[in-house]
């Protein structure tokens, strides 16, 4: 879950049974403003759209515990609000908002490390959301 106005991320544990949540370890910074947060199909990172910051934040999910850890930081496009990952993990792709365009980024599924893969591609006003067939 993102705080916005706490700029950092939380994890959280679901009871499979009850429903029932529970925090996973302390929060983590983010960048300014985190407004969306998803996770790759593999499930080993996640990745944060921060708005105010024009970035990307991106954790290591550990697999026995859920908790995350700092993988790193990609300069994103201008306002980004949203991120999702394609259905293989091979690409990434960020909804920016005040640039109104979609940035695409090559995943390293090793690692989670971002790298962009050319121009942005114009969207209409103020993209807030992004989805992909899967």
């Amino acid at each position: 879950m993102t705080n916005g106005l706490s700029d950092n991320v939380m994890v959280y544990a679901i009871d499979t049974t009850t429903g029932v949540i529970t925090s996973v370890g302390s929060p983590l910074a983010t960048g300014s403003f985190p407004r969306f947060v998803t996770i790759d199909p593999s499930g080993k990172f996640a990745y944060v759209a921060n708005q105010g910051s024009n970035d990307i934040s991106i954790f290591a999910i550990n697999a026995g515990t859920g908790a995350l850890t700092v993988a790193g930081t990609v300069p994103a496009g201008i306002t980004p609000t949203a991120i999702t990952i394609d259905r293989v993990g091979k690409f990434a792709y960020i909804a920016n908002n005040g640039g109104n365009s979609v940035s695409v980024f090559s995943v390293n599924v090793t690692t989670g490390a971002l790298t962009s893969v050319g121009a942005s591609a114009a969207t209409g006003n103020q993209p807030n959301s992004i989805a992909i067939a899967m």
